[in-house]
């Protein structure tokens, strides 16, 4: 009868969930639940498949008239589609989209490392969603933290993965100080609740064994060392010194490379010439890269010289906010939204990008829909537009010209929609630009 062996997770298996869930209880201090989270893929998959149905209307229009405008639009639904498709494969949300039973369960077992079972690594299309949607989540209730890179980037934790899954821990390299403030909290809690034990430390030098890596001795190569003393006439009585014997560093395996070269340099004046020869190559080298880099940087100052205006991009991004169309009896909303100051003595030119789009995925409220916005830079009006009919994307390109430098704002001052709607107002990718 075969007996079943309990598989220990690596080290650094245990490590990368430790950090997922250090991530998971970041999202949770904001108050986000794990069901909240599965409702927002379910969102993601209604908007796909919206897009799906959305995209060849789009293209359409696109061959006919082509345009930045159209061309992003088409841009914008293929992500949604590719984002949708990411979530099915993964299968951390239901794949009906039904939002009313979203519970979060899935992802609950993959951040406390109960998926998959045995302690393997966590399958890579189910990481990138969970962190995905992680950081969509924390760029909402955190813009200046998430800008910071305080939670990791997409990118980084793609490379956190890979590391862990080759059973290497993940080198962070010092980023993303804010998890790892909940890093130590969520490791103790893994192993305290036997869902996912930590491996023990390999006694063979595995590739599960912390390696303490130091550098090797620096050797003076300046000065050849002193040739052994010879016995003298009057010296018979003095016995002779004794030869150093071959040292052996802690922490490198006899044979290696630096216990050679310690051998050598303590086999005295033989090896005298060549040392200096070595010296000598390397000096020419020295000068060599000093001529080729003085070359460089000529060449690099008169490329500076002679290259055009340098150009200055602010990004401004500023956390959406909502909008509703008040009662006829009642007095219009208005929404503000405040840009960051620009930097003073410059001629900026704003580049506006804002999205309106409904709160709820499926909803009438942006048909002939149109809303009246003005720019406001240091107290002064500098343009006012009103969108078209059911236009959810505006792009506006307004000169600031030297405004701007103490206030930048953005204000809706009328939405014409059905009464009760509400709108999210999304400014992402608005820049302003400076040419010097």
């Amino acid at each position: 009868m075969a007996v079943a062996v309990k598989r220990e997770p690596k080290q650094a298996t245990v490590h990368f969930v430790a950090m997922l869930r250090a991530l998971d209880l970041v999202v949770y201090s904001y108050g986000v639940s794990h069901a909240e989270v599965e409702r927002r893929l379910c969102d993601w998959l209604i908007a796909g498949r919206e897009a799906q149905t959305a995209l060849p209307e789009k293209e359409a229009e696109l061959r006919e008239r082509p345009g930045q405008d159209r061309e992003l639009q088409v841009q914008e639904l293929r992500a949604l589609i590719v984002r949708k498709e990411a979530v099915e494969f993964s299968r951390l949300a239901r794949v009906d989209a039904n939002r009313r039973k979203a519970g979060g369960q899935r992802i609950g077992e993959l951040v406390t490392g109960r998926a998959p079972a045995g302690g393997a690594m966590p399958a890579k299309p189910r990481v990138e969603v969970c962190v995905d949607v992680f950081l969509a989540i924390l760029e909402e209730k955190d813009p200046k933290g998430y800008r910071q890179g305080d939670y990791g980037t997409r990118r980084s934790w793609q490379d956190w993965w890979l590391q862990a899954d080759q059973g290497r821990l993940p080198q962070t390299g010092g980023q993303a100080p804010t998890v790892w403030g909940y890093f130590d909290a969520a490791l103790e809690e893994l192993t305290q609740s036997g869902t996912l034990p930590a491996a023990p430390e390999s006694r063979d030098g595995g590739p599960d064994a912390p390696v303490d890596v130091q550098p090797p001795p620096v050797i003076d190569t300046s000065t050849p060392p002193p040739a052994p003393a010879t016995r003298g006439v009057g010296d018979a009585d003095e016995p002779l010194p004794v030869p150093p014997q071959d040292v052996v560093h802690p922490r490198s395996p006899a044979g290696t490379r630096v216990d050679q070269i310690d051998r050598a340099v303590q086999r005295g004046p033989s090896l005298g010439a060549a040392r200096i020869r070595a010296v000598r190559q390397r000096l020419r080298g020295i000068a060599l890269a000093a001529v080729v880099g003085g070359v460089l940087l000529a060449g690099g100052a008169a490329g500076w010289m002679l290259r055009g205006p340098s150009t200055y991009t602010v990004q401004l991004a500023v956390p959406t906010q909502q909008i509703t169309k008040a009662d006829r009896s009642a007095a219009q909303q208005r929404a503000t939204l405040d840009f960051r100051s620009l930097p003073a003595h410059r001629t900026w030119t704003l580049h506006l990008a804002l999205k309106v789009l409904p709160t709820e995925q499926i909803s009438p409220c942006t048909f002939g829909m149109q809303i009246t916005a003005q720019v406001k830079a240091d107290g002064q009006i500098l343009r006012s537009f009103t969108s078209q009919p059911s236009q959810t994307t505006l792009n506006q390109e307004i000169p600031l010209g030297k405004h701007g430098s103490r206030s930048l704002q953005l204000i809706v001052t009328d939405l014409r929609t059905d009464p009760g709607c509400t709108l999210r107002l999304d400014p992402t990718g608005s820049q302003a630009t400076a040419t010097d």
